[in-house]
């Protein structure tokens, strides 16, 4: 009987999704972290406002892992330049972000910055951020194991 564990592991450092399954064959193993990272990429692309090549979506990376015996393991995560970028599309920033609190300048009193596709710089002593998107958590409830 096949076992399946799969998990969404969210910290500071890292953000990526395990798939750890038992009695069934590295090539059914390797075929579900395939889907897996095709589900996150897809996910990615419908969610971003804004998707340039080299980007999150291109990042995106799996590993098939031997766990010893008869069981095997399938990480999906962001490359490493991109890790930050990955937590924060997954886990939102600022008031939707793990903190809940606004986003303010760290060394002066305001921050300056041109939202995408306004004409005009904004001044903001603090701004909201933005909601998670959730790829990786979506993605691993969306394949069937």
């Amino acid at each position: 009987m096949a076992e399946v564990t799969a998990s969404l592991d969210i910290d500071r450092v890292e953000n990526d999704v395990r798939i750890y399954l038992s009695d069934v064959s590295r090539d059914y193993v390797l075929e579900k972290g395939k889907e897996l990272k095709s589900a996150v990429v897809r996910l990615i692309h419908e969610r971003a406002d804004i998707n340039t090549p080299g980007g999150l979506a291109d990042s995106i990376i799996g590993d098939l892992f031997d766990e010893g015996g008869d069981a095997w393991g399938v990480h999906v995560s962001p490359d490493a330049e991109h890790e930050a970028q990955g937590l924060w599309f997954e886990e939102g920033t600022g008031l939707f972000g793990p903190r809940g609190t606004y986003i303010v300048p760290r060394t002066h009193a305001f921050m300056w910055f041109q939202p995408r596709g306004a004409a005009r710089s904004v001044r903001a002593i603090r701004v909201q951020g933005q909601e998670g998107k959730h790829p990786f958590r979506d993605a691993l409830q969306s394949i069937n194991l």
